[in-house]
C-alpha cells in the first residue's frame, strides 16, 4: 500500500466526522431527517446518506407489517427482516427473482425500492428501456395491499428513458420529491424539476448529484398519506 493509500481511511473518518458535526441532517417535504453516516460503502461519499435515511423512517413507521425491499441495500446497513427480491445479487435470504414476475401470496403494506428500479432492464441484455416503468407499475398493482405504500428512489442521469417518464409525469407516483447535491462535501437539499433534469450520474461530483423521491400508494391510500 502506498503512503497516501495508508492515509486514506484516515481522511475518510476525519471527513465523516466532520460531516456528522456542521451538517447532521436535511430537510425533505417539511420534515426533518438526520443524514445516515455508515463505513459501507462509505455513505457520507454519496446519494446513501440520504436515501437510506428516509428509507429507514419509513420501515420504522411500518413495524409489525409486511414489507418487501426490491433490491438488496438495507441489509448491508443493518439487520433486516422484512423480504428481499434482487434478481442478481446473491445473498442469505435474498430471493433471485426478475421484478417484473414477482406475484407474491400476500401482498405487501410497505415497498421498498433504492437506486435500484433505474438498472432495470437498462443495465440487462437486451436492453428493454421501457421495463423500469412496467416494474413500478407492477409493484404498485400487483404486489400492494390495500392501503400499502411504496417508496422509491432512483439517481437521475443513469436511465435516460426513467427520467423522461418521470418528467412527463408518467411514473406511477403519487407524490415525488427531487433532492440535489451542492458541493463536494455531500449536502443536499430539495430541489425543482428545473433544476435538475440535466443532471449527470457522476459529474461533477461523484455518484448521484440528484435524485427522486418517489411515493406511490395502493387504493385507498392510507390516512395521512404524505409522512412515513
Amino acid at each position: 500500500m502506498t503512503t497516501s493509500g495508508l492515509w486514506r481511511p484516515l481522511y475518510h473518518q476525519a471527513l465523516r466526522a466532520y460531516l456528522q458535526r456542521v451538517r447532521p441532517s436535511f430537510l425533505l417535504d417539511g420534515r426533518r431527517y438526520d443524514y445516515f453516516w455508515h463505513d459501507y460503502n462509505m455513505t457520507w461519499r454519496n446519494e446513501r446518506c440520504v436515501e437510506v435515511a428516509i428509507a429507514r423512517a419509513e420501515l420504522a413507521a411500518a413495524s409489525g407489517r409486511r414489507v418487501l425491499e426490491v433490491g438488496n441495500v438495507l441489509s448491508h446497513y443493518q439487520p433486516v427482516a422484512h423480504d428481499i427480491v434482487d434478481k442478481y445479487e446473491r445473498a442469505p435470504g435474498v430471493s433471485n427473482q426478475d421484478v417484473v414476475d414477482l406475484a407474491p401470496a400476500q401482498p405487501y403494506d410497505l415497498i421498498l425500492c433504492l437506486s435500484t428500479i433505474e438498472h432495470v432492464g437498462w443495465d440487462e441484455a437486451p436492453r428493454d428501456p421501457g421495463k423500469a416503468i412496467r416494474a413500478l407499475t407492477h409493484l404498485r398493482d400487483r404486489c400492494l395491499a390495500p392501503g400499502g405504500r411504496m417508496l422509491v428512489s432512483f439517481p437521475i442521469g443513469h436511465h435516460p428513458e426513467l427520467d423522461r417518464a418521470f418528467g412527463d409525469g408518467r411514473l406511477p407516483f403519487a407524490e415525488s420529491y427531487l433532492m440535489r447535491r451542492l458541493g463536494r462535501f455531500n449536502h443536499w437539499r430539495q430541489a425543482t424539476w428545473e433544476e435538475v433534469r440535466s443532471a449527470r450520474y457522476g459529474s461533477p461530483y461523484p455518484f448521484a448529484n440528484a435524485i427522486v423521491i418517489g411515493r406511490a400508494f395502493s387504493s385507498p391510500a392510507p390516512a395521512g398519506a404524505t409522512e412515513p
